[in-house]
């Protein structure tokens, strides 16, 4: 798995793309069968207004995950070793693209 991360800020307003690879993953315990690697980006933004009237330090923020809604596999054989020989191996679809707001105060 690799990881990286950018940012950029310019006064109250920031921004940040994180992006993340994870490579093929082997499907059954005798690794005659894989699934596909993938790369996921996600953005981000936040603005920090700073204290309007009672409130501090307040901010919004938006996020978007899976910016390009890539059909992916994340996870595999989260059963764990199966004692029971029924032949089955088992995955979980990713999520699909997301879109998260955030209004944040402090009192």
């Amino acid at each position: 798995m690799y990881k990286g991360s950018i940012s950029y800020r310019i006064g109250k307003l920031s921004a940040h793309v994180d992006g993340s690879y994870l490579s093929n993953r082997q499907l059954t315990y005798t690794n005659d069968l894989h699934v596909p690697g993938y790369f996921l980006a996600n953005f981000g933004t936040r603005y920090d207004f700073g204290s309007v009237g009672p409130l501090k330090g307040l901010s919004a923020s938006f996020n978007i995950y899976n910016l390009a809604n890539k059909t992916y596999i994340a996870t595999t054989n989260e059963a764990g070793n199966n004692f029971i020989n029924n032949g089955f191996n088992y995955f979980l679809m990713g999520a699909s693209r997301q879109f998260f707001g955030t209004i944040s105060a402090n009192f």
